[in-house]
């Protein structure tokens, strides 16, 4: 993640740390530091990124950071010039604090443009409607060896849209969304609870809030039968080309499943304009003639002429007809 440390926070005590109430600036990608004057920031106020307007508790404070890299600390009486709240719309990603334990209610409520956050492994309390109307963020960077208890089987609770998660460690996962819904049972007025969707099952694959890759796998006979192939492609790409505790009978697996559906594949990799996804689909998932061309004329459309190249190499590598020369002399 690109972010920039920001400069202004509004924050307030809270036990043996600080809890962030409100963050100022000019850039949509900003990151907190870690701590203020040996304080840790450990925690994120309720409503803290929402755009609404809220009282602010009587022992809020301003945090500024000067240009030697101090924090300079006020009082809210004191009168200060701050660029715009970053809150709302005005938040396209984020970097929390590496200690960060608590999100309260509504921490990002309405961030609609949010589209990746970054967190540290910490985070053991999330309240209510955290991410509400949040639908576009799609990534997830979880700081921390994906061998280690973090708080990720919490975030994704509360996060049921597709989303890419990728820890620090080297591992990434896709985990695609899934529906929930109650049906009215009547005429007792009782509900039933409805879910629709693998996701939900591949976000239950822990072990004492460590992931569980080989519950993770399990979870793939299931998706073939549920999940678009789009979002088949994503699993599967995921794990092969971050293998982290990936078994044979599971590799096999995810092969199969890129190679049925090698247009797909490629058609991910053109629109992400990535040579390494694209040159790995070309070497593992034997696409045909046919599916290289049509990737081959998305390229070009896309103006991307390093994957379009790649696949022109790829086209007259593998199904170029061979030349044959013949001795006339009898």
């Amino acid at each position: 993640m690109n972010c920039r440390p920001v400069r202004h926070l509004l924050c307030r005590p809270i036990n043996e740390g600080l809890q962030v109430l409100r963050i100022y600036g000019e850039d949509p990608n900003p990151a907190l530091p870690d701590s203020i004057r040996d304080r840790k920031l450990i925690e994120i106020g309720p409503y803290c990124f929402s755009a609404s307007e809220k009282k602010l508790p009587e022992d809020a404070f301003l945090c500024s950071r000067e240009a030697d890299g101090d924090w300079l600390l006020q009082d809210l009486s004191a009168e200060a010039v701050l660029p715009p709240a970053l809150c709302g719309s005005l938040i396209e990603s984020l970097s929390l604090s590496s200690h960060i334990r608590t999100l309260h209610n509504g921490a990002f409520y309405n961030c609609r443009q949010l589209r990746e956050l970054s967190c540290g492994p910490d985070i053991g309390a999330i309240g209510s409607d955290v991410f509400t109307n949040c639908r576009r963020l799609d990534r997830l960077e979880i700081r921390s060896d994906d061998h280690l208890p973090t708080g990720l089987a919490l975030l994704l609770e509360r996060l049921p849209d597709d989303l890419a998660v990728r820890f620090t460690s080297g591992s990434l996962l896709f985990f695609p969304e899934y529906y929930e819904w109650l049906d009215e049972v009547s005429p007792a007025h009782l509900f039933s609870r409805s879910i629709n969707g693998e996701g939900y099952r591949m976000r239950k694959c822990f072990r004492d809030k460590i992931l569980d890759y080989g519950r993770y796998d399990q979870c793939f006979p299931s998706a073939l039968r549920t999940e678009s192939d789009l979002d088949l492609c994503r699993i599967a790409l995921a794990r092969l080309c971050h293998p982290a505790d990936l078994s044979p009978k599971a590799r096999d697996a995810y092969l199969s499943a890129i190679r049925d559906r090698a247009a797909v594949c490629l058609e991910l990799a053109v629109g992400r304009k990535s040579t390494d996804l694209l040159n790995y689909i070309c070497r593992e998932a034997d696409p045909s003639p046919d599916i290289l061309s049509s990737a081959y004329g998305l390229a070009k459309e896309g103006n991307w002429g390093e994957g379009a190249a790649i696949l022109t190499e790829e086209i007259h590598r593998r199904y170029q007809k061979p030349a044959y020369e013949f001795d006339l002399d009898f």
